[in-house]
């Protein structure tokens, strides 16, 4: 017996393989699911529009190049540039070109975005009518906030 165990303590030690560990593990329950109007009162920008080049160092750090439509709160260039998406793996919102939807941004003391997570994934939705309807109502009409919520 003692020799067994000697052998299984080894073979752990000399890299016997053991089941992956996912980088993005799920909280029991599954992740907490804010609305539309909860991410947008956290984030500092939110910006409508079309995802026209993705720029990857590797899939746990993306940049997006999002061509603006809109911005529903704060403002920027008609082009804007969002560090922080990535690989649904390390619980990170993926993106792609020709993508187009809302996008929650962070703007960091350099002025640069950063994508603005309160859940896993949740920096991008999909620009739903009736989503963009919920927003909207959630921001009020012409609210542009010099602070945000938390």
């Amino acid at each position: 017996m003692t020799r067994l165990v000697i052998l299984a303590v080894a073979l752990l030690a000399l890299g016997a393989p053991t089941s992956p560990a996912s980088a993005c593990t799920l909280p029991p329950g599954g992740p907490v699911v804010y609305s539309l109007g909860q991410r947008a009162w956290a984030a500092d920008v939110v910006v409508v529009g079309r995802v026209t080049a993705v720029e990857a160092p590797n899939s746990y750090s993306q940049r997006a190049v999002i061509d603006a439509d809109d911005y529903l709160k704060g403002s920027g260039p008609g082009t804007a540039v969002v560090d922080g998406f990535g690989s649904s793996a390390a619980c990170l919102a993926e993106v792609r070109v020709g993508m187009y939807g809302v996008f929650f941004a962070d703007r960091l003391s350099t002025g640069e975005l950063q994508a603005s997570y309160l859940s896993i994934g949740d920096a991008y939705a999909p620009a739903t009518t009736e989503g963009l309807a919920q927003l909207r109502r959630a921001l009020g009409p012409g609210l542009a906030l010099p602070f945000v919520v938390r």
